[in-house]
């Protein structure tokens, strides 16, 4: 279907008659059946504003089928940052996410599901949907296993999904309707009065009195694992596996919106990926990832290998020397280097470029391959769909072989991850980007659960790799048990206690 502009207005050609739509300037165009209408309503003085306009504009619209896309731009002097637009929404709504690059060049919040699937198989058909919409995906890291209970609102496995009401970089504040869902208007024009009159001024700050925290894997368990890991390094069957570990806490009545620790995780980690999806009330995923899976431009891809890593004690010049001279995290780097380079292969890359640098975040440090490659050329849903099942997971957060790897973790990992070392991303008509949702936590009711993982090869020692794992859980254990660094390490570490910052630690996530 081609869309063309008419009036101020963008239209889908197709057949005559059913739907009319008033363009700016007060200009009518009839659109039919089966035709996708992206309007632009000009711009207004702020979000609730926009909120109306959009409301406003809904009203027009008449059909059964096809796509419309209402846009408002918020004025610059009006706007309010689009992080805080999801966080006023936490008291009325139940469907929500935001996502922010690493740069920041793309962030998004919105609210409601204009339309939503629950398998990442489906990413392959969304050609079908609107041009002018940016699909969103959170994945599951292992959707073969079977879903632990916490996670069955997240999909079989994953979430493909197209807000209903978005706020974007630049200001643009958007209405998506799929007017082949039943009761379409009823949906949309309720959802637009819930948040023009539920969101709230003020924006609740966290703090959570905690009734109890305890390590989701003992140290015993965790030692026995990685035994019977190194046991299948030395049969041959693998040469490198990532063993995760989980921290719980529970909190004393109601907690906060967990949306309002995102701005505290961005300023422990600013260097981060940050995201969260909340597919119902009382479920949150969320955190603030170091690392890209990849971002496509046309047919050129960028990526990463992130792997190897070293604790910061307070000279990170020590930390810098001492990983890259390190043969243990130099041989996990170049593990999974050479798999992103034949999954790029794989996806029909003809040439793959890579230069080397070291990632510097607050406790540590980590070492980074980034690679450029130009895929075949074909369409940017058909590349970005094969980057994710060629890429997906990579063994900076699985292991080598893949199989052998998943199937290992799935009998010695006493959890689910679900949604956490998954994809997480977006495919827009210019650009694909996704990141790898580690440094992550899951909130369920009164519960929350914080995630880290180590890779485990064969010169791995429990202790250091347990470790390591403590170090990457600081940021959350800081702002859920309002802790300083140290307590938080050392609350990490309970089972292993060690010192704050002791010397060396392990791999990756």
């Amino acid at each position: 279907m081609s869309i063309v502009e008419v009036g101020g207005v963008v239209v889908g050609r197709g057949p005559q008659g059913g739907l009319m739509c008033n363009g700016m300037g007060g200009a009518e165009v009839e659109v039919g059946d089966g035709e996708d209408v992206v309007q632009r309503l000009g711009e207004v003085c702020g979000v609730n504003e926009g909120l109306r306009k959009l409301l406003d504009g809904l009203r027009g619209c008449r059909g059964n089928s096809g796509w419309v896309r209402l846009e408002v731009e918020v004025s610059e002097s009006e706007r309010h940052s689009i992080l805080e637009f999801v966080r006023s929404l936490g008291s009325c709504c139940q469907e929500r996410f935001y996502y922010r690059s690493r740069e920041g060049g793309v962030e998004v919040g919105g609210h409601g599901f204009a339309w939503k699937r629950e398998s990442l198989d489906s990413l392959a058909k969304v050609g079908e949907l609107c041009k002018g919409l940016r699909v969103y995906v959170a994945g599951k890291f292992d959707s073969e296993r079977p879903g632990g209970s916490e996670w069955e609102d997240f999909g079989a496995d994953g979430l493909v999904f197209v807000p209903l009401v978005e706020f974007r970089e630049g200001g643009v504040l958007v209405l998506n309707v799929d007017r082949s869902q039943s009761r379409w208007r009823e949906h949309s024009e309720g959802t637009l009065r819930q948040l023009i009159t539920g969101h709230a001024d003020d924006l609740v700050s966290w703090s959570a009195p905690l009734s109890h925290q305890s390590q989701g894997t003992s140290s015993e368990d965790w030692a026995r694992s990685i035994k019977s890991i190194k046991d299948k390094f030395q049969a041959g069957e693998s040469s490198k596996i990532v063993l995760a570990r989980t921290f719980n806490f529970e909190c004393e009545g109601t907690p906060p919106d967990p949306f309002s620790l995102l701005p505290l995780l961005h300023e422990l980690t600013p260097n981060g990926f940050l995201f969260g999806l909340q597919p119902m009330k009382d479920k949150v995923f969320l955190g603030c990832s170091p690392e890209q899976l990849f971002f496509l431009e046309s047919s050129e891809v960028l990526t990463e290998s992130l792997a190897g890593t070293c604790a910061v004690d307070g000279n990170r010049k020590e930390a810098v020397e001492y990983i890259l001279s390190s043969k243990k995290d130099r041989y996990e780097q170049g593990l999974v280097t050479q798999h992103i380079i034949s999954s790029l292969q794989q996806c029909g890359a003809r040439s793959v470029n890579g230069t080397h640098d070291i990632v510097h975040l607050p406790h540590l440090v980590h070492l980074r391959t980034k690679l450029s490659a130009s895929l075949t050329e074909r369409s940017l849903l058909d590349n970005a769909t094969s980057l994710l099942q060629a890429m997906n997971p990579t063994p900076a957060v699985c292991g080598l072989p893949t199989s052998v790897a998943k199937s290992s973790l799935s009998d010695l990992e006493p959890f689910d991850r679900g949604l956490y070392s998954g994809p997480f991303g977006y495919v827009g008509k210019n650009s694909s980007e996704f990141c790898v949702s580690i440094r992550s936590a899951l909130f369920v009711g009164q519960r929350m659960i914080v995630y880290a993982g180590a890779g485990i090869v064969p010169t791995s020692d429990p202790e250091q790799e347990w470790r390591e794992t403590a170090l990457k859980m600081i940021p959350f254990l800081q702002l859920l048990g309002e802790m300083d660094a140290e307590q938080a390490f050392e609350a990490a570490c309970s089972d292993f206690p060690v010192h704050f910052m002791s010397p060396d630690t392990g791999s990756d996530d």
